[in-house]
């Protein structure tokens, strides 16, 4: 979802499938997160039959993260490597806000997961909470 128009096709769709006054909850990073969390960031696992490092990157100048992912698993007694590149678009509150309002959405709130709702070291998580109204 690299552009606002995507986003709002997706944010459309969820629309369309929910119920009247049905709830619509998620959540998203905000640019605080990516610019804390996202450079140089690496993580990963090993398994007995699985190993996955993920290395993360962000992009001030564009507003998007890269996520590097590198799988190798396990298939009868060969390893296999597989590489794989995610990219994904910083939006700001203000403009997932708007996006929600303009497909119709209504009681739009944002918490920070960190200052909102305490959850420690999440500052740049952000959850959206909206409803679909009753339609006239």
């Amino acid at each position: 979802v690299m552009t606002l128009e995507e986003l709002a096709g997706v944010f459309h769709n969820v629309y369309a499938t929910l119920l009247e006054t049905g709830w619509f909850l998620f959540n998203v990073y905000l640019e605080e997160e990516y610019q804390s969390g996202w450079n140089g960031g690496m993580s990963g696992n090993v398994k007995d039959d699985l190993a996955w490092a993920v290395q993360q990157s962000y992009n001030p100048a564009n507003k998007t993260g890269q996520l590097n992912i590198t799988i190798f698993y396990l298939v009868e007694g060969s390893w296999q490597r597989k590489d794989t590149t995610l990219l994904e678009k910083c939006y700001s509150s203000a403009e997932v806000q708007s996006v929600l309002e303009s497909v119709g959405f209504t009681e739009v709130c944002v918490y920070d997961a960190e200052r909102d709702l305490g959850v420690e070291r999440a500052a740049g998580n952000a959850y959206f909470v909206c409803r679909k109204p009753v339609s006239r």
